[in-house]
């Protein structure tokens, strides 16, 4: 029996969870045939096979490590996933088949029928979990009783943490084999896997999908003394600060509180960590104290990792059973002036040494990450974009880029930790922030894009390419541990485009007669998919790529007979490739893609109808990922993320560099997992339906 767990209410839930077994598999001493042999594979996120063309000729010095791989082997466009979106990529990635065998088919899913009052359910596709019955492997509670003080203690059941994604996944045939394996921070795998059995030796870290103490891709906290209220903003809240004497008392909130009572109808308090600010005006530094550890930091100073205790206020048992969390921050003093404060407080993380939930296989490996290189952002997407892109900023540009530098530090001192002790086996290391910058900085390289300010000309287009060269050095610095006959490979999940223009699909809809809503304001609107009358309506939009019929027997609402689903969704997929924009005339929607004519058969309880894959410098818009609607089909992309993936997927593929032979002309992300496993002489798993790429 599965139960569905959204992670922002049920990440308290599992903060009990301890290991019923030994999650590394016993090293036995049959290895396979090419023992001794290293494989080092380079997840760089986003790097795009044009920009590195370009590179490698404008700057063949400072992509020398490249070039080196290049002339040893091979370098190709790498065709990516449709949708070509991070979780649907490194999930072919992982099990060497398409989203019809691992199930992943947008950063947003859908529940089409769920128990409560709502006309559907969204849930994080790689973030969310499911609840499995596992006996005598971990225990999280459930029910709870009454207990001291009007709270309450939980019981316990034996169960697990399990992702959606389905399928194989590569390394359960290395370690079968017998090759040690290493694996940072590869997407979409979170929780961690329970356990890989065999002959080699299994480590993980988790990457994206895993989530910061409130469940999400990481809410920061913005502290202010220029603000009349608290505010919540898409990603992250801020804070309002009354300074007296130069002093002020405020808290970090955690996920909801389980063990205080809720009133009915509302979420429990949550967890909550008391902050206090004390301004020093000769000094003209603030000193910001967090459960007994002070900071004393300069404007534009940063704190170290601040290890915070989330009270949950149990007496008697709440130290002892460990219901009282500890998350990891960071502060960054922004602006100290006379009776002027604004402090920035980076998303509260898993503490790796003290994790609420498992981040790692073995559950231990994480801590012993931090021991060697250091604390580190445990969140799956690190990069606080949405610091940057909230109203009031959270970051600015230059103090974003000072985070992602830090952020790339940690990564590094990761990597050459992880490189010292590589001797054999297959390592596999991921960059994250390859990706990010691209995604925020690539309207500085787009002369046409309508977000570019002219006040920035210049100021940030640097930004893409430096990160280029710096994966350059991260190659450099393996090579220099690469034997000739081991493996190098460095790989992509797509690449990249301009975002220009946003596309809302359910406007479309609405404006086409495929959908109603109960209301047309703003303020309807806002509602997002609540505002879609359901009985009335015959298709609708969550995710960023995804179109789904309302057909009768599957969806709660269902009005679309199994009779008419065809004929429905060809007809709105011809109406939306004819579709122009009406600003001008430009075709907006390159290709359509039916996914049950293009895998029959698979679950459409899960998968989309129809994916949309949009054209160059378009993307489905910011309200359309969540089932919203705005007042035109059709607006200029302003936000400063700015670069974007999400269209058809051969406009976007990834790259793809080896210093092995590549022998097919059109290689796959499905098909590294069997080209790897062959390079150990490892046959292909169950379910992979990739090629084998590279000469024998």
């Amino acid at each position: 029996m599965h139960k569905l767990i959204a992670i922002t209410t049920g990440l308290l839930a599992s903060l009990l969870l301890v290991s019923g077994c030994d999650s590394t598999a016993t090293a036995q001493p049959a290895k396979p045939a090419s023992a001794g042999m290293k494989m080092l594979v380079l997840g760089m996120d986003g790097l795009d096979p044009k920009l590195m063309r370009k590179l490698l000729a404008e700057k063949p010095e400072q992509m020398k490590n490249f070039q080196k791989i290049i002339d040893q082997g091979s370098f190709t466009p790498l065709g990516t996933s449709m949708p070509p979106q991070s979780p649907v990529a490194w999930s072919n990635f992982i099990s060497g088949a398409r989203p019809n065998t691992h199930m992943i088919w947008d950063f947003i899913h859908r529940d089409p029928a769920p128990d409560d009052d709502a006309p559907l359910r969204l849930y994080q596709s790689t973030g969310d979990v499911q609840e499995v019955e596992v006996p005598g492997y971990k225990k999280i509670f459930g029910e709870s009783l009454p207990w001291l003080g009007g709270t309450r203690l939980p019981l316990y059941s034996e169960s697990a943490l399990e992702s959606f994604r389905k399928g194989p996944a590569f390394w359960e045939q290395l370690v079968s084999g017998g090759v040690d394996t290493t694996i940072y921070r590869v997407p979409a795998n979170y929780p961690p896997p329970v356990s890989v059995e065999g002959r080699g030796r299994f480590r993980c870290l988790c990457g994206m999908g895993t989530p910061d103490m409130l469940g999400g891709y990481g809410t920061f906290t913005s502290f202010r003394t220029d603000i009349t209220r608290d505010k919540d903003v898409a990603g992250g809240v801020i804070r309002k600060l009354d300074l007296r004497d130069n002093a002020a008392e405020s808290y970090l909130a955690g996920p909801p509180n389980a063990f205080l009572p809720a009133e009915e109808g509302k979420a429990p308090p949550p967890l909550k960590s008391p902050v206090r600010f004390v301004i020093d005006p000769d000094e003209q530094t603030v000193k910001i104290t967090a459960s007994g550890t002070t900071a004393v930091l300069k404007e534009g100073e940063w704190s170290e990792w601040i290890t915070v205790t989330l009270d949950s206020e149990v007496p008697l048992l709440g130290t002892a059973l460990g219901l009282s969390p500890t998350a990891t921050v960071r502060f960054r003093a922004t602006t100290i002036g006379p009776n002027v404060l604004n402090v920035y407080c980076s998303p509260m993380q898993i503490d790796p040494l003290n994790p609420a939930q498992p981040i790692s296989t073995p559950s231990e490996w994480a801590a012993e990450i931090a021991e060697k290189a250091g604390s580190y952002y445990t969140t799956g997407i690190p990069e606080d974009t949405k610091a940057l892109r909230a109203n009031p900023q959270g970051l600015t540009e230059d103090e974003f880029l000072e985070m992602v530098q830090n952020l790339a530090r940690e990564r590094h001192a990761q990597y050459k930790v992880a490189l010292s002790e590589f001797t054999e086996g297959f390592l596999f290391f991921y960059f994250g922030h390859t990706d990010q910058l691209a995604h925020i900085f690539w309207r500085d390289i787009d002369p046409e894009h309508p977000g570019r300010l002219p006040e920035q000309d210049g100021k940030y287009d640097h930004v893409i390419e430096e990160a280029y060269l710096e994966m350059d050095e991260r190659l450099g610095e393996a090579l220099e541990i690469m034997d000739d006959d081991d493996i190098v490979i460095v790989m992509s999940d797509h690449g990249f485009s301009s975002f220009r223009r946003g596309f809302n699909v359910n406007t479309w809809l609405q404006i086409n007669g495929y959908q109603e809503w109960f209301g047309t304001t703003s303020r309807d609107r806002a509602l997002k998919y609540f505002n879609i009358d359901f009985a009335q309506s015959q298709a609708y939009a969550v995710g960023i790529n995804s179109l789904y019929i309302n057909l009768a027997g599957r969806e709660k609402n269902g009005t679309v007979s199994q009779a008419a689903y065809t004929a429905l969704l060809h007809e709105i997929g011809d109406k939306l490739l004819a579709y122009r924009d009406p600003d001008n005339g430009l075709q907006v929607i390159e290709k359509i893609y039916y996914v049950q004519e293009e895998f029959p058969g698979v679950d459409n309880t899960v998968a989309p109808d129809m994916l949309i894959g949009y054209a160059a410098n378009y993307r489905g818009s910011w309200s359309t990922a969540t089932g919203g609607m705005s007042s035109k089909v059709v607006s200029d992309n302003k936000d400063r993320w700015s670069g974007d993936h999400c269209i058809a997927h051969y406009l976007v593929p990834g790259t793809l560099i080896a210093n092995r032979k590549i022998t097919l002309d059109d290689p796959t992300l499905s098909d590294l997992a069997p080209s790897i496993l062959a390079l150990w002489g490892l046959d292909s798993m169950k379910d992979m339906t990739g090629r084998k790429i590279f000469a024998e």
